[in-house]
């Protein structure tokens, strides 16, 4: 079991500085050693701090390795919760339903993708109990975001899904995925553009996407 104190919030420019130097290279270590492999020492020594310094910050390696999952789904450092970034404000204001459904797609499926090799050390590292929570906290965590992107669509005009919300969101849940991702693109060998295609295409026709009369 990996050790854990308390950690800091790091909310200051310098604190969020030296968060973002240690899930760097954190995330370059989990790539090429693995989870299990890479030690809060290494961490350390790799971001130029002290291992105190990595424990203050995060508490723990498994808090390491969800700040890693986080930057690479956002694509950056901030702490902004996905409803609140600018592209679901872009979505929420988008009157025509097949265009704010192209913002979805570009938004997501680019954090499938940036975030899709952390989850493969996710997924191997997942005999380690704490690992294994992780899991589920990061399932619950996707599931609310898919959740917020379908409210974002729901009721718009053209946004006809012949099935309840919750089926909805389950439907995007299953194609917004790295499961998907690593099955067509890491598996098959499909190119990103095409993977891009079919997720927009499977998103269309599940959710009946229409143009208004």
């Amino acid at each position: 079991m990996s050790r854990k104190i308390m950690g800091r919030s790091g909310k200051t420019p310098k604190g969020l500085a030296t968060r973002a130097r240690i899930v760097e290279a954190a995330t370059g270590m989990f790539l090429d050693r693995g989870y299990v492999a890479t030690t809060v020492a290494a961490i350390a020594k790799g971001s130029g701090v002290s291992a105190q310094a990595v424990y203050l910050a995060f508490g723990s390696k498994t808090a390491i390795l969800k700040a890693a999952v986080d930057f690479a789904a956002a694509g950056d450092a901030n702490e902004i919760a996905m409803a609140a970034r600018p592209w679901m404000d872009q979505v929420r204001a988008c009157t025509d339903v097949a265009a704010a459904l192209d913002i979805v797609v570009e938004h997501a499926a680019a954090s499938v993708e940036r975030s899709s090799p952390i989850y493969e050390v996710i997924r191997t590292a997942s005999a380690d109990p704490e690992v294994a929570q992780l899991t589920a906290d990061i399932t619950a965590q996707r599931l609310e975001s898919v959740r917020d992107i379908i409210v974002s669509l729901w009721g718009k005009p053209g946004f006809n899904p012949a099935t309840t919300f919750e089926e909805a969101v389950a439907i995007g849940y299953m194609l917004i995925s790295p499961e998907m991702f690593r099955l067509l693109v890491t598996d098959c060998g499909w190119t990103l553009p095409r993977w891009r295609s079919y997720l927009r295409d499977c998103l269309e026709a599940q959710m009946q996407v229409s143009t208004p009369a």
